[in-house]
């Protein structure tokens, strides 16, 4: 039985139940024109389908990124759909799990289930399409002689000398002739919250990938290429991302390959982001902090990392605009003394992360990474389980921003306002995490409900508290305290 009639169609449930809501949506930000052709293509329309989806690009692509509204990523994601569900049911499997890709890749988080569950069943299809053909017939022996002619037994990255005084030439002044990151090895999840995880000190972690399948993998590109298939992901590739030649390319990696630390699990936190990175020697990313904790595996290859201390930020050189505040001005590989002279001085820890090797890095530590050979790396970023206390008197910014800063733009799960201060209200939904955040109103009357944006809560954040009935704000607000800081 081939693919297609094994499966028929891909069911998208969320986008079903909530597509009059997210059209109108749409049209309310002025999307008449895609609200209709996304209804042509519901019907089955493939070019309408496209269409749509070309709209929804133009708009994403309308100014910066953080400027677009999040219901035009809905609306891309929504198009995606359409697209791939047409595709599918004309058997072009290829082109619809592309379409899935990029609406992941670009699309809002309302739909996000259906974009995964439809990932899985076009990549089964794909599966057994390439079972099936001739062409992969892993039986034929012939067939195994021209694969192997065709794909050889290639290495990404050979295990020839590495000549580190030629290295030393391509990296910044003073480079592995400072204090360098120290090296454990066998370090228990005590040690780790002891000496490191709690006092905020980078070490690197030495022996912790030995059963990662990735290690031996990610070096094979014949596997690379038979796991691959048709997934479509973002690589960063380039200097670095202050570069006008930085671009991002496209490539696959398999996620059980790959096992998340037990030091993630430091702090009672929770896994933010894990990403994998790919990139060719020489490529570098620029001098920049980052808001959560970090370890950095390096799986394949070998990179340069030069650390500084948080509290150096304001020798730094910070940017100003707020879209790049994590990252330095200065450039560490052609340092402007006469506009940084600050910088020259200060004390830093660097070292060379050699493959099987994972370097801890703790909130908020400046860093700067060169890729010394090709290179695949994966990050696992996660947060501590904690309260941040925010002044507004402090500074000029509206609360929701300061909100966003401190959790790197992402804003909190859970925003709790008892004021009833109607702008503090909205502060509040704005504060709070686009797709899964929940606010908690306590003791506001239900005549302020009129005074809220209540578009905001289209982007997926949830209300309640006693605009709504139920919770007296001089009794149940230290209840509530109670239960976060016990996290109850």
């Amino acid at each position: 039985m081939s693919a297609a009639a094994t499966v028929k169609a891909l069911e998208t449930p969320v986008m079903d139940s909530s597509y009059s809501t997210l059209l109108q949506n749409i049209t309310d930000e002025g999307g008449y024109a895609f609200a209709s052709m996304a209804t042509l293509a519901a019907g089955g329309d493939t070019r309408a389908a496209e269409v749509a989806k070309e709209m929804a690009w133009e708009q994403l692509h309308s100014g910066p990124w953080h400027s677009v509204g999040p219901i035009w990523r809905d609306a891309y994601a929504m198009a995606c759909l359409h697209v791939a569900r047409n595709h599918f049911s004309s058997g072009e499997f290829k082109i619809s799990l592309k379409a899935l890709d990029m609406g992941l890749i670009m699309g809002g988080l309302t739909l996000r289930d259906d974009l995964n569950s439809c990932i899985k069943k076009v990549s089964n299809a794909l599966r057994e399409e390439d079972f099936n053909s001739s062409t992969y017939n892993n039986n034929s022996s012939e067939h195994g002689q021209e694969k192997s002619e065709l794909f050889g037994d290639q290495e990404i990255v050979s295990s020839q000398h590495f000549n580190l005084p030629e290295v030393l030439q391509l990296l910044p002044s003073r480079s592995l002739s400072c204090k360098k990151v120290e090296r454990k090895s066998g370090i228990s999840l005590e040690g780790f919250l002891r000496d490191h995880f709690l006092c905020g000190t980078p070490v690197i972690i030495s022996d912790c990938m030995v059963h990662w399948p990735a290690k031996n993998k990610w070096n094979d590109m014949n596997y690379l290429k038979r796991i691959a298939g048709f997934r479509t992901v973002p690589v960063e590739v380039g200097k670095n991302y202050l570069c006008s030649d930085w671009k991002q390319e496209l490539i696959t990696f398999s996620e059980q390959d790959i096992l998340i630390p037990d030091y993630c699990f430091a702090g009672d936190g929770e896994i933010r982001s894990i990403n994998a990175w790919f990139g060719p020697a020489g490529t570098v990313t620029p001098l920049h902090n980052d808001p959560h904790h970090n370890i950095l595996s390096q799986v394949v290859g070998k990179k340069y990392i030069r650390l500084y201390s948080a509290s150096l930020s304001d020798d730094l050189y910070p940017h100003t605009e707020s879209m790049l505040g994590n990252s330095s001005q200065v450039d560490l590989d052609n340092i402007d003394e006469k506009e940084f002279p600050k910088v020259l001085d200060l004390d830093f820890v660097d070292c060379i992360l050699e493959e099987g090797e994972m370097l801890y890095i703790p909130p908020k530590w400046w860093h700067y990474v060169r890729s010394l050979t090709m290179s695949f790396s994966v990050s696992f970023w996660w947060s501590e389980a904690v309260i941040e206390f925010i002044n507004p008197k402090e500074s000029d910014k509206p609360v929701s921003e300061l909100i966003k800063e401190t959790t790197g733009g992402l804003g909190v799960d859970y925003c709790y306002e008892c004021s009833g201060v109607p702008d503090l209200l909205n502060e509040a939904i704005e504060g709070s995490k686009v797709g899964l955040g929940t606010i908690v109103f306590i003791g506001v009357g239900l005549h302020l409900s009129r005074e809220l944006k209540y578009i905001s809560l289209f982007c997926g954040r949830t209300i309640k508290g006693s605009i709504y009935g139920g919770v007296r704000h001089q009794t149940d607000l230290l209840k509530i305290v109670e239960k976060c800081i016990n996290k109850v």
